[in-house]
């Protein structure tokens, strides 16, 4: 996959996670449901901490 490629994918990946209801667990993590990962931002670094996505309730 070539750098504009990854570029591409990742905008319409967030693009449609900004269309989906987000919702937060009691730790603040916001996922949208029926997403198979959580991404977490951690401090600082620009990076993310990808978690499974809790079961939906």
């Amino acid at each position: 996959m070539s750098t504009q490629e990854a570029i591409a994918l990742y905008r319409s990946e967030s693009k449609a996670a900004q269309q989906r209801p987000v919702r937060r667990t009691a730790q603040g993590v916001r996922f949208a449901p029926g997403a198979d990962a959580v991404r977490q931002p951690l401090d600082g670094t620009g990076a993310y901490l990808v978690l499974p996505a809790p079961p939906a309730q």
